[in-house]
């Protein structure tokens, strides 16, 4: 098993200090790979990624990358530790243009930014012919997509993405799912929040199942699509009785 990129360590965190909504987590990410976060509304998991984007502060526990804590850094000195988060709303600049949000982006690339957006029109061509047009008059697909392309265009080596594709249709959901495992494929490590659990979990290397706050279930995502456990309680199955 090779050393994790990202290792959370016995995190305990919240809002308030004195209201933990996570309790005694932990959970490792390893570079190239998609782990996946699933659980009930209200389980952590939303709460877990944004720690680990220091956008709230711990309680206790660690959280190291490539063996060093992040503790104590800005959310906007993430990109330099090589930290990219994909936020469920009010990720793309929506009065920018689709060009501008991508050079707004790549302001932390330290060289040749117009090859790295380029790169990125390739990587997503549905952007490709909208590079002109603003952010807002996007579909929500597409804007999904830019704001993926927004968080790799810095050639970061972890993506935290939280409920990519909330609110889009099954075939751009897919589409966004298959972006995802395009990203983990180039070597980026993806931690990945998403609501539609089944199809999230069959493209995970890894899986966590939190609930209350806690570790409940890990395991490789497609073996635990087939964990009876997991399927009752979190991905709408139900057990056969009389069998």
């Amino acid at each position: 098993m090779p050393d994790p990129l990202l290792q959370v360590s016995s995190l305990t965190t919240g809002y308030h200090r004195n209201l933990p909504i996570l309790h005694d987590v932990s959970i490792n990410v390893v570079k190239g790979q998609i782990v996946t976060l699933i659980g009930p509304n209200g389980a952590g998991k939303s709460t877990l990624v944004k720690a680990v984007a220091n956008l709230i502060s711990i309680h206790s526990g660690e959280i190291l990358l490539s063996g060093t804590s992040i503790e104590g850094f800005r959310a906007d000195q993430m990109s330099d530790l090589g930290i990219a988060y994909v936020p469920q709303l009010d990720n793309v600049f929506r009065s920018l243009t689709v060009h501008q949000n991508l050079t707004l982006a790549a302001t932390r690339v330290p060289a040749n930014r117009a090859a790295a957006i380029e790169q990125m029109l390739d990587l997503f061509p549905a952007l490709n012919t909208f590079t002109s047009r603003r952010a807002g008059a996007l579909s929500g697909g597409q804007r999904q997509m830019l704001a993926i392309a927004m968080a790799l265009v810095a050639r970061p080596q972890l993506v935290l993405m939280d409920e990519p594709t909330a609110g889009l249709a099954p075939s751009i959901a897919q589409d966004v799912l298959t972006l995802i495992q395009r990203t983990a494929s180039g070597g980026v490590a993806v931690l990945l929040v998403e609501q539609n659990a089944k199809a999230a979990l069959a493209i995970s290397d890894h899986a966590y199942v939190l609930a209350e706050g806690r570790n409940q279930i890990d395991g490789k995502g497609p073996e635990l699509l087939k964990n009876p456990t997991v399927g009752e309680i979190y991905l709408g199955a139900y057990r056969r009785t009389g069998a």
